[in-house]
């Protein structure tokens, strides 16, 4: 007899007397047209309950499978400053998750309340704790990496993220050099699989890693980045500045013309700087006197008496 299968020895009442495979009599419901010496199966799958297991796996899979891809990244923000940190993003360019992939990465994020915040911000608070944290510094050679991964339609307009990035450090006069691109998913698999970071997934072809391309020569630096397809973009802060313009050729005083900082020049109703003509006192100063036009005159030497004289005088000095 096989296994789960019993024999009907008698029915009496919606029952039935059955020998099991084990030799046991027991009684079970009856089976619609069961009759006296048939074999039963003593579990049967009952149509009702098996179509409702069905409904009820099929429901559960396709809620799992929804939340996935609601908690997926549509778009994953990959920076490597020295920590490597990931921001997830959904379409609507909106945080749903933080990673950081090494120790470094795990430190700078700890703590972070980025989740639902957009992508931008939450950039922005990343780039300010590394500074806090000192792995941004200002009188050293920074290096940035921010790489775009997309997966699905998304928001996230990829020219801002280094633009925020580059606005951030010059507030802050760090000099640096921000090197951003947009790649495919199938590169953050091949990192995901390498246990490495998106940008070192970039370099990897190339013999070199995110930390060690500052040290490289700035021809070798230039040649691997741009192979690599990162676009540039340098941060110099300005020097220090003491407030007063230096004075160019086009900065000269003039009369009249008042150059004490924050004073501006006085403006003629069209528009054009209004100076006094050079023969005009200006109001309040006494007037200059006039020299003669042509050669100053020089004093006379004593040329001699003069050759007439009116009757009655003499050449004699008075005494």
């Amino acid at each position: 007899m096989k296994k789960g299968r019993a024999l009907v020895m008698e029915i009496d009442k919606g029952r039935m007397l059955v020998l099991t495979d084990g030799g046991c009599f027991r009684w079970v419901p009856s089976r619609r047209g069961a009759k006296v010496g048939d074999l039963v199966d003593l579990h049967p799958a009952r149509p009702h309950v098996a179509a409702a297991t069905a409904a009820v796996v099929i429901l559960l899979t396709a809620g799992i499978l929804f939340t996935s891809w609601i908690l997926s990244p549509a778009v994953i923000l990959a920076l490597d400053i020295n920590p490597s940190v990931e921001l997830w993003a959904d379409g609507a360019g909106r945080v749903v998750r933080c990673v950081g992939l090494d120790a470094d990465g795990n430190q700078l994020v700890t703590g972070a309340d980025l989740k639902g915040k957009p992508l931008l911000d939450a950039l922005e608070w990343v780039i300010e704790r590394a500074i806090a944290l000192g792995y941004l510094q200002t009188d050293q050679e920074n290096i940035v990496l921010a790489t775009l991964v997309s997966r699905r339609a998304h928001r996230v307009d990829s020219q801002a993220v280094p633009e925020r990035v580059a606005q951030i450090l010059a507030e802050r006069k760090i000099p640096a050099a921000v090197l951003s691109q947009q790649v495919p998913y199938q590169i953050k698999q091949r990192a995901a699989k390498g246990n490495i970071s998106v940008n070192a997934a970039i370099l990897e072809k190339h013999r070199t890693r995110p930390s060690e391309i500052r040290q490289l020569p700035p021809e070798e630096r230039e040649r691997i980045l741009k192979q690599a397809g990162y676009r540039v973009r340098k941060v110099t802060p300005p020097g220090p500045s003491s407030g007063v313009p230096a004075r160019g050729k086009e900065d000269t005083p003039s009369p009249g013309r008042d150059i004490r900082p924050g004073v501006p020049p006085r403006k003629s109703p069209e528009g054009k700087p209004s100076l006094p003509p050079k023969d005009r006192p200006t109001p309040g100063m006494p007037k200059e006197p006039k020299e003669p036009k042509g050669k100053p005159s020089s004093p006379p030497r004593d040329a001699g008496p003069p050759k007439h004289l009116p009757p009655g005088r003499s050449h004699r000095p008075p005494n």
